[in-house]
């Protein structure tokens, strides 16, 4: 490692063309926030050394250390990329293990959290949050009482009430936006 390391006061977990991303970044640099953008996307060009609480990131022969002083926006991950010419189960193998690199050194490091991916995770299960719902007495959609993935019971639930729509668990049209998911909205036609 180079000797003159940049200490980061805030990493953003951002896609490097995220409007929301950039807007976050140009008002923490403004108070002063030294502060570094990375995603899954950028593993694959950037050196990640890991060691004694610490997590050091390299890019084009500059080091930036992110420790417990460290805050971590985590906003969208993005998608693992890999160098071109990369064999299909190499590539299945940096998809599977870029958030574990990314997300494992950060807690290895000590950061603070704004949004702790594990509790992003758990808050979009959907079926989950909605029984939690249902359960505290807060009305939840009719819906809920069922999801499938039977083409049968969601036409017997539908009960004939054409079209219906068939909807993702998760909320994935920002991800789609983002390349992450191919997931489309789409009616149902229950007749």
């Amino acid at each position: 490692m180079a000797t003159g390391v940049n200490h980061v006061d805030v990493l953003l977990v951002a896609d490097a063309g995220d409007p929301h991303g950039t807007t976050v970044d140009a008002r923490l640099q403004a108070m002063g926030a030294r502060t570094l953008r990375l995603n899954l996307s950028d593993l694959h060009s950037r050196s990640l050394i890991s060691r004694d609480g610490a997590l050091d990131i390299a890019e084009e022969g500059s080091w930036s250390r992110l420790d417990r002083e460290t805050t971590v926006w985590w906003f969208r991950a993005g998608s693992a990329r890999w160098p071109e010419g990369t064999e299909a189960d190499e590539q299945q193998l940096i998809t599977d293990e870029a958030p574990a690199v990314l997300v494992g050194g950060l807690r290895a490091a000590g950061v603070r959290w704004v949004d702790d991916p594990d509790a992003i995770r758990q808050a979009e299960l959907k079926l989950s949050q909605l029984a939690v719902a249902a359960a505290l007495g807060i009305a939840t959609p009719r819906w809920t009482a069922t999801a499938t993935n039977d083409p049968v019971a969601a036409r017997q639930f539908a009960g004939g009430h054409a079209p219906g729509i068939a909807e993702p668990l998760r909320d994935l049209i920002a991800d789609a936006h983002y390349g992450q998911s191919s997931a489309r909205v789409r009616r149902v036609h229950t007749g």
